[in-house]
């Protein structure tokens, strides 16, 4: 195998000591455990709402974090991800019905702002306001989760806080 990549420039970037430190803390990180959240209800708080990128392509993709509130799977979270660009590859799911989608799990969140889509910035906005709100009114949510399932996260009820 030839190897003619220069490492000395990544060498020189890191301090040594102050990395050490830093790969012991993640090693010890590491042994704690978190088991897999399976399939079932739970209460969970929204910590990040946002329109991001897909790593792969950088297109569009609605993310949410929601963190598990009490029971075994405490401070667990869990995900709902959703690109909403470039899913034309067939009638069956395109942008407008990802996006369509995201819309309607939006809107059982039973926010004043209404998830609606003009375009992606006015898209992004809306999602931004709507986190927003979840935060300002503390909402908290009784979910199914499903992690098979194409919609992972069924909004339940939806409580103040």
């Amino acid at each position: 195998m030839d190897n003619d990549f220069d490492f000395s420039i990544f060498d020189n970037a890191v301090n040594t000591d102050q990395f050490k430190k830093d790969l012991e803390e993640a090693k010890a990180n590491a042994a704690v455990d978190f088991p897999e959240v399976p399939a079932g209800d739970y209460t969970v708080k929204i910590k990040k709402m946002e329109i991001t990128s897909t790593k792969k392509d950088g297109y569009p993709m609605f993310t949410c974090q929601m963190q598990i509130i009490g029971g075994d799977y405490n401070k667990q979270y869990l995900f709902f991800n959703r690109k909403i660009y470039g899913n034309n590859n067939s009638e069956k799911w395109t942008d407008a019905k990802a996006i369509q989608s995201v819309i309607t799990w939006l809107d059982n969140l039973e926010t004043e702002t209404v998830p609606e889509f003009i375009n992606y910035s006015q898209f992004n906005d809306c999602v931004l306001d709507i986190f927003e709100e979840c935060e300002k009114f503390g909402l908290t949510l009784d979910v199914t989760y499903d992690p098979k399932a194409f919609n992972p996260i069924k909004i339940n009820e939806v409580y103040e806080g």
